[in-house]
C-alpha cells in the first residue's frame, strides 16, 4: 500500500506515471470521490481530485488488488 500526501484546502492533482501497465492496474479509482480514470499503458496521466478536506482517502486499481491512500493535512 502506498501513501500519497497532499495539502488540504487547495485544488489537488495526482500525477500518475505508467510504465508498461497491463490489466486492472490501468484503472485508477477513488471510490469516495467517484473518480475512475483509465491510464495509458505507458505515460503520465493527471487526475484532478479537487479540493481535499483533512483526512484520508483510499484509491485502488479497477479490481481493488492494488491499493493506497491519499492523506490530506
Amino acid at each position: 500500500m502506498a501513501t500519497v500526501h497532499a495539502r488540504a484546502g487547495i485544488p489537488t492533482t495526482v500525477l500518475i506515471q505508467s510504465d508498461d501497465a497491463q490489466g486492472c492496474i490501468r484503472a485508477f479509482t477513488v471510490p469516495d470521490l467517484d473518480i475512475q480514470q483509465i491510464l495509458p499503458a505507458t505515460g503520465q496521466t493527471r487526475v484532478e481530485i479537487g479540493t481535499l478536506h483533512p483526512g484520508t482517502l483510499a484509491y485502488a486499481c479497477g479490481m481493488g488488488m492494488y491499493t493506497g491512500t491519499i492523506t490530506a493535512s
